[in-house]
């Protein structure tokens, strides 16, 4: 047989052109016009085809696009034998041809191996090739498909994968896709987010995981995807976590219509717990600030109604005594009497008295109001300045017929203070005491040591057995301007601030003032220093 089918192809024509008399020529004719469609038909074929024989693994015919994959002409692949263009794995299979050991197939097995091409390079196919017998003898015919594309394709479609999965691992949000209800694929920030294994979480429904208060909203939404075949592009709700964690979690949905019957849906999830507490508690700090300005509101209308009072009642008690100093300097302009003069001047010198009592008191509650919690403090002996205050009050008392009893207690020791105001204090006190107390009585002086939780403290008390206090007047006893029952029954003139700035300048000293009054008992004050 000649290695070249041109030259066979011309033997055999030019054979028939020396026979045209031999009956056979025109099937042989048939035949040859046949064999050429087949090889036209051959060379238009998107697969390599080679001829090879088995015995000696030589290729004795191969398509254009044979010589087109491996870059030879169709003369030199003839030239070649099997073993020059495949590996050992293949030439393997292709002798087992030559054997019992491959029988014929009815479907050619396919093989993906490389062929070498004629500059070396490696080219990715997949072969299939059968056994046929022609002439007792054996040939191969291998069809051979170039996969370099696919190949590409497919490495491609690796590396795709393979940065989405290293995107999926390394990223905070829990990524899922669900098919069928079929999980294809979760991520572990997923498993964290969720709270269960991967093995758990192939097993679970929404509903498995949904906080008590949320199964209602997810079935809802299920409700409404079944009838609408949607479902919302973004959620947030709160799960429940396998120890019973709850959190809150955000999850951005993606549907994709695969076929008709089939859908994906593509999860992203993200734990925005932290961001949910933080609302929650700027809402509370929000609802707390907002009380806080409410009551602060409150308390500044408050203020200002305190203000406008304070502001009348000292229009009030300024006016009295300057209309009496007004009244009176005309009254004595036109009296010739000189005991009605004397008697104008008496009552002008103590109107002007109470007017200067008023202004020096008031001046005294606006220095109290600018110098808070600047008092400069020293250690001081109370029954000291309680002494100090009773001898000026002496003369006032025997006048009266007054005795007033102080009860000195050495175990009371230094208590820092400001002296002048605390002797401010003793001194209206006792001031009090004495104009409210009967003849032929008693006003007492007395100090007590005791210890607390918060430290040791000293209560001086001052008791005197005049007129009770009404119960009615008890609780506003120490507001500003306020004269009760007992001072109104009186003769006596006040300005009403004497109470209120005693109790101003205890609280500066971090003490308290009360007051008790019975009928049977009398009325004590009480002052409760801190030692």
């Amino acid at each position: 047989m000649s290695d070249n089918w041109e030259e066979r192809r011309e033997q055999i024509i030019g054979l028939g052109e020396r026979s045209l008399k031999k009956s056979y020529y025109p099937e042989l004719k048939q035949r040859l016009d046949d064999l050429e469609r087949f090889r036209a038909l051959l060379n238009q074929s998107n697969d390599a085809v080679f001829f090879a024989q088995i015995s000696n693994g030589r290729f004795i015919d191969a398509n254009k696009t044979a010589s087109q994959l491996l870059g030879y002409t169709q003369e030199e692949i003839l030239a070649l034998s099997i073993h020059d263009i495949t590996p050992k794995n293949l030439v393997i299979e292709i002798d087992k041809l030559s054997t019992d050991e491959l029988p014929d197939f009815d479907k050619p097995p396919i093989i993906t191996t490389e062929l070498t091409t004629k500059n070396g390079r490696s080219l990715p196919v997949e072969i299939s090739f059968r056994k046929v017998t022609f002439q007792n003898e054996k040939y191969a015919v291998i069809v051979a498909r170039n996969i370099s594309e696919r190949r590409k394709a497919e490495q491609a479609l690796r590396e795709s994968e393979n940065r989405f999965r290293w995107l999926a691992e390394n990223t905070s949000d829990g990524l899922l896709i669900l098919e069928k209800d079929k999980l294809l694929f979760i991520n572990q920030p997923a498993c964290t987010i969720l709270g269960y294994t991967f093995e758990q979480i192939q097993q679970m429904t929404a509903f498995d995981f949904a906080a008590p208060q949320e199964k209602f909203v997810i079935n809802q939404i299920i409700e409404l995807g079944m009838k609408t075949h949607k479902v919302p592009a973004e959620m947030e709700f709160w799960i429940q976590q396998q120890d019973g964690t709850q959190r809150f979690v955000n999850f951005r949905l993606a549907w994709h219509q695969i076929s008709s019957e089939t859908a994906r849906i593509y999860i992203a999830m993200t734990d925005i717990t932290a961001r949910k507490e933080r609302e929650a508690d700027l809402e509370k700090r929000v609802r707390e600030r907002t009380s806080e300005l409410a009551e602060a509101n409150q308390q500044l209308k408050e203020l200002d109604k305190l203000k406008s009072i304070f502001v009348s009642n000292v229009s009030h008690e300024l006016r009295t005594p300057i209309t009496n100093i007004q009244l009176y300097l005309g009254l004595l302009e036109q009296t010739q009497d000189d005991e009605k003069a004397d008697r104008f001047m008496q009552i002008l010198t103590t109107e002007s008295k109470r007017l200067g009592n008023l202004i020096e008191d008031l001046l005294t509650l606006s220095r109290l109001e600018s110098e808070a919690g600047y008092f400069p403090k020293e250690p001081y002996i109370l029954d000291a300045i309680i002494a100090q205050v009773i001898i000026n009050y002496d003369a006032k008392a025997a006048a009266a017929n007054i005795h007033i009893q102080h009860e000195p207690n050495p175990q009371v020791p230094p208590v820092p203070l400001m002296k002048e105001r605390m002797i401010q204090v003793f001194t209206n006190l006792l001031s009090n005491a004495l104009a409210y107390t009967p003849a032929n009585s008693t006003v007492s002086i007395s100090s007590e040591l005791s210890e607390g939780d918060n430290g040791r403290f000293v209560t001086i008390t001052i008791h005197n057995e005049g007129p009770p206090i009404p119960e009615k007047d008890i609780p506003h006893i120490f507001d500003r301007f306020y004269r009760g029952q007992n001072a109104l029954n009186s003769d006596k003139h006040g300005t009403g601030l004497g109470l209120a700035i005693s109790k101003q300048i205890v609280e500066y000293h971090q003490g308290a003032i009360t007051v008790e009054s019975t009928e049977k008992s009398g009325t004590s004050f009480f002052i409760r220093l801190p030692v």
